[in-house]
């Protein structure tokens, strides 16, 4: 399998204001290309650093980028660090040489002597020609793999990429294409979800599996390439493997967000959603209206921090609040109950807890969400504990309220 390792090089990269962005557009292009990117570094303009990064490149990978350090100063060492971690010498170019003086030339002005260091060039190196700019790139081929050195900034290294390496990996690699699938979960830790995967997709090596995970939201990302060696083929049958063992969990097969989801469910469903909130402070209503088109199954819903607007915008009685108080499994579902019946909605959710730092108590710590959800003729309620800070305490309480919201569009109990 073809796989590249990108290096951006530059001691600005390391200061505000000055981030990396050769490397975005170059993960994106060869994701296109079927060429799946390991690794990206990034290297100051030190000769001996970048040389000891470049001896540090996994030997999987067999397309090697570098951006940056082709310049005419004294700190652009990249030519020189490929040049030495290859074993190979510089020599000027002539055709490189009249280049740069023709270029400066057609602009009526005199090339400084130390233009001349972009025409020394590592022997047995190809030269890429720069359209834009003065920095020729550079490709060599070493041990079965491609190394090519590309201009800094962006105006000419893409095209440059486009117009050159493009063609060059084509040529080299032929058509090729990545698939991927992206599952997403919720409702279990990230241990006990890859406690359940690990056994099964260790079994494809052809498959790449990256589990990325924040709390309430895990996403299982599957890559092969599709190729003779069968990777597409692989990646299905590992796929349908995952999702037998996960299913309980899974809430997307295709990157989906949760409010994508149940957007979706309830507009085929002609079912209209009302929400009331507390300790989520909007969040809810925020996701839930982050769906383009979500006004036709979205009526609206308050936030009510207050007891006094519990009551008077969703009709929670006084004496429940009194009795129970406001972060109560009582109290939850007659949020529930009242913001449905004052809205007329076929559905609503109602969350109230406490999001911390504060407001805790011996029997109400920090993390404590109580979740009401009101359809049809019932009425159901669910108790969380949910650690972590502020957000993430109202993340996971807005996560879990859809969860179940579409438990219940997919006429699941809410107890499974």
């Amino acid at each position: 399998m073809v796989k590249a390792h990108l290096i951006a090089v530059g001691s600005e990269l390391f200061l505000p204001g000055h981030e990396d962005s050769n490397t975005l557009f170059l993960r994106h292009r060869l994701f296109e290309l079927g060429i799946p990117v390991v690794g990206v570094s990034v290297v100051g303009d030190d000769e001996t650093a970048l040389v000891r990064v470049l001896e540090a490149v996994p030997r999987g990978a067999n397309v090697i980028i570098l951006t940056g350090g082709l310049g005419p100063t004294e700190d652009d060492v990249t030519k020189k660090a490929v040049a030495r971690s290859l074993h190979k010498s510089l020599r000027y170019d002539d055709k490189v040489q009249a280049q740069l003086e023709q270029f400066f030339a057609s602009r009526k002005r005199k090339m400084p002597e130390n233009n001349l260091r972009q025409a020394l060039i590592p022997v047995g190196a190809r030269v890429l020609d720069n359209a834009v700019g003065t920095a020729p790139g550079i490709l060599m081929e070493e041990r079965g793999c491609l190394y090519f050195l590309l201009p800094g900034p962006p105006r000419e290294m893409e095209p440059m990429f486009e117009t050159q390496v493009v063609p060059l990996l084509r040529q080299k690699f032929g058509e090729r294409r990545i698939v991927q699938r992206h599952f997403r979960l919720t409702g279990i830790p990230e241990s006990a979800a890859d406690q359940i995967a690990a056994p099964i997709y260790r079994r494809y090596a052809d498959v790449a599996t990256t589990i990325l995970s924040k709390p309430g939201d895990i996403q299982i990302i599957l890559t092969a390439a599709d190729d003779a060696a069968g990777g597409a083929a692989s990646l299905e049958r590992l796929a349908g493997e995952l999702a037998k063992v996960l299913q309980e969990y899974i809430y997307s097969a295709d990157g989906e967000p949760l409010e994508s989801v149940v957007g979706r469910l309830l507009a085929d469903r002609r079912m209209r959603l009302a929400v009331a909130e507390s300790c989520t402070g909007g969040l809810l209503a925020k996701r839930i209206t982050d769906v383009p088109g979500a006004s036709a199954y979205f009526l609206g819903g308050v936030v009510c921090y207050d007891n006094v607007l519990k009551q008077e915008l969703a009709g929670v009685p006084a004496d429940i609040l009194d009795r129970h108080g406001s972060v109560s499994s009582t109290a939850a579902s007659a949020l529930a109950a009242g913001i449905r019946r004052k809205t007329v909605a076929d559905l609503s959710l109602a969350i109230t807890g406490i999001a911390g730092p504060g407001g805790a108590t011996p029997d109400k710590p920090v993390g404590l969400v109580y979740i009401g959800l009101s359809y049809a003729d019932k009425l159901a309620v669910k108790k969380f504990q949910f650690y972590g800070d502020r957000e993430r305490i109202r993340f996971q309480a807005t996560q879990m309220a859809m969860e179940l919201l579409r438990r219940v569009l997919l006429a699941r109990p809410v107890g499974d």
